[in-house]
């Protein structure tokens, strides 16, 4: 075989797998069981082609077949994504992002995680403009008053949150009406806007990052004096700084196994 015959029966290799590898990307962000039928149209292809990968993947333990005939992820697919998140470390790959978060807005920005005394910040990295906000690792963050605290506020569990609350006497402004609307807006927009509250003429946006289980496990905040996040708008035109931030951490999230249903 010749060298040309035998690169494009390697190029025709690497192809057969990324197409047979969107028949589990199907099974993955489908999140359940699927009929042959409707794998083959989720993966893109008839199902007398999805059939014969379904058949390797089946050998290789990657999917298995019900008594219904339905088709879902395997034990081997289990093992490998039970390994990817053991291996998985959230603070390290939020914390990687930072540099080009803070340089895409020309602000701050940080990476908390939740503690038994409420977010702590891990991470952070300074903006080229110094904000007069302490950004220091192992600061905590108020829970209300901070982008940060607003993101776990509102997408951990309400008992989680509240053993906190109660320990920093908080539990008034936690049942207040002007705080339930403020997070259940945080929990609908995915993303939490603090703007003049600790310091006039400061904006900052916090977003969470998830892991396999769909669990809140990092939050990553960007602060900025107004004046920043205006030319960001001027420089970015139509695409507001909350859209591509979520976006941002939707990819985190999915290097940690998170799949939106």
């Amino acid at each position: 075989m010749s060298a040309t015959s035998m690169s494009a029966s390697r190029q025709r290799g690497i192809q057969s797998v990324e197409v047979g590898g969107q028949l589990l990307l199907a099974l993955v962000r489908a999140g359940c069981s699927l009929a042959l039928k409707d794998l083959a149209a989720q993966a893109g292809m008839t199902p007398a082609k999805a059939h014969p990968y379904l058949v390797s993947f089946g050998q290789l333990g990657l999917v298995v077949q019900d008594a219904a005939g339905l088709y879902g992820l395997g034990p081997l697919a289990l093992q490998m994504g039970a390994i990817a998140l053991q291996q998985a470390d959230p603070v390290q790959v939020a914390s990687s992002a930072l540099p080009e978060i803070a340089q895409q807005f020309g602000c701050s920005a940080s990476v908390a995680v939740w503690s038994s005394q409420g977010p702590i910040i891990v991470h952070s990295v300074q903006g080229p403009q110094q904000v007069n906000v302490t950004m220091r690792l192992g600061m905590t963050a108020a829970l209300f008053e901070t982008a940060t605290g607003q993101v776990f506020s509102a997408l951990l569990p309400a008992s989680e949150v509240e053993t906190v609350v109660r320990h920093q006497g908080l539990l008034r402004q936690w049942r207040s009406t002007a705080l339930v609307q403020t997070l259940q807006a945080v929990r609908k927009e995915g993303i939490a806007e603090v703007r003049d509250v600790l310091i006039e003429g400061v904006t900052a946006l916090g977003v969470p990052v998830y892991n396999g289980l769909g669990q809140p496990v990092v939050c990553i905040a960007v602060i900025g004096p107004h004046a920043r996040w205006q030319a960001y708008a001027q420089r970015a035109g139509s695409a507001p700084a909350a859209d591509w931030l979520r976006e941002r951490a939707a990819r985190l999230s999915a290097q940690l196994g998170f799949y939106p249903r």
